[in-house]
């Protein structure tokens, strides 16, 4: 990326040259002139904040000119919905090997790397809660256990507490970043047999999302769930909302007490 993306416009720039005004042309050029999305711009913007604080760490310079940079307002994409059916349908299709972690993926919401580094202690059945204390916000955090994800747990291989001492991890057979095999070719081929032509396995989350705010769960709290550091990337699951949501808070504020 860095050769690519920043090098063609700044690579002839000593980093103290590079000011907050050069970064502003630049990316704004890359909006207007070679016709770059918002959502691309915001992710090159924040990998350039990342190289200026390393390169202040190594005392290569003493700024960072990507600070107070505002990012580019992202349209929020439309995000699908299965139901239950469809839910099970595509579990399903799913090879042995990938199975329960897609289907704990469709029952949790969360990350493919939270998935595999899940480990049986941070499951809490008396509190019906998943804690994923490494996060992407690094920040931790508690994902409800339902009963789907409680009946994928309970068939994994070292579910009994016998099995659990060989080894802490809910998905030994895969490492922390998914070796051995294609895992992301895998679950593109069940998404596939499913006739769900476009999904990966980041869109697991999103279906659990959109699953989430059509039984009612509160954007807020789906915000929390899913671990968004802004509500407004939560906002795409409210579409998927009951209608009923103006008479569901007059039914609460008319209550007694």
């Amino acid at each position: 990326m860095i050769r690519n993306v920043f090098v063609p416009r700044l690579g002839d720039l000593y980093l103290c040259d590079i000011t907050h005004a050069e970064v502003e042309t630049y990316f704004d050029d890359r909006a207007r002139l070679d016709g770059v999305k918002p959502a691309t711009i915001n992710r090159h913007a924040s990998v350039l904040s990342r190289l200026f604080r390393r390169a202040i760490k190594l005392g290569m310079t003493d700024t960072n000119p990507v600070k107070g940079y505002e990012r580019q307002k992202e349209e929020l994409k439309s995000v699908p919905y299965l139901d239950l059916d469809q839910q099970s349908a595509l579990v399903a299709a799913c090879s042995e090997r990938i199975r329960d972690l897609v289907a704990l993926a469709l029952a949790s919401g969360m990350r493919q790397g939270e998935l595999l580094r899940l480990r049986w202690g941070d499951i809490d059945e008396e509190q019906r809660t998943i804690t994923v204390p490494k996060t992407k916000a690094k920040m931790p955090r508690s994902v409800p256990l339902t009963g789907r994800a409680r009946d994928v747990l309970s068939r994994r291989p070292h579910a009994t507490e016998g099995r659990r001492r060989q080894t802490d991890r809910v998905f030994p057979e895969f490492t922390e970043d998914g070796h051995p095999g294609p895992l992301a070719r895998w679950v593109s081929e069940a998404c596939h047999r499913a006739g769900l032509e476009s999904m990966n396995f980041h869109g697991l989350r999103h279906v659990f999302g959109s699953y989430a705010a059509r039984r009612g769960v509160p954007i807020p709290d789906l915000a929390k769930i899913l671990g968004h550091a802004s509500i407004q990337m939560t906002m795409r699951y409210a579409r998927h909302a009951p209608g009923d949501v103006a008479q569901r808070a007059a039914d609460l504020l008319d209550g007694d007490g």
